[in-house]
């Protein structure tokens, strides 16, 4: 996945209150651009108003569906760090003037202390 840079950097910047470490925010970013250096295929979603189409065919994608689809949506896969963290961008464009990006960052928890898996 190729990431818009701007977007990425303006939204690193913004989780700085979320990732108050400015090391683990260093070691998020880089391990999300090198898991996404290449793009990769989604698994078959087998539905109707799904249609998987390769990065590089997204704006053909847009015209042949235009009357049928809202936008384009495009999620990486996620950056992880050592202590249980995780950073993914996603995005939805939706027209040449229309469009919004997210950065989501993950935390690793426990929800329910010692969890026994039912017998």
């Amino acid at each position: 996945m190729r990431f818009n840079e701007f977007s990425v950097k303006a939204s690193v910047d913004s989780c700085s209150e979320m990732i108050d470490d400015g090391q683990r925010r260093r070691d998020l970013v880089e391990s999300l651009e090198a898991r996404n250096a290449l793009p990769r295929a989604l698994p078959l979603i087998d539905h109707p108003a799904v249609v998987l189409m390769p990065v590089d065919r997204s704006e053909e994608a847009q015209q042949h569906y235009r009357e049928q689809t809202g936008g384009v949506s495009r999620l990486s896969l996620p950056g992880h760090s050592a202590d249980g963290h995780a950073l993914m961008y996603g995005s939805y464009g939706c027209g040449s003037l229309c469009g919004y990006s997210w950065l989501f960052v993950l935390e690793k928890r426990t929800v329910c202390g010692e969890c026994n898996p039912p017998s």
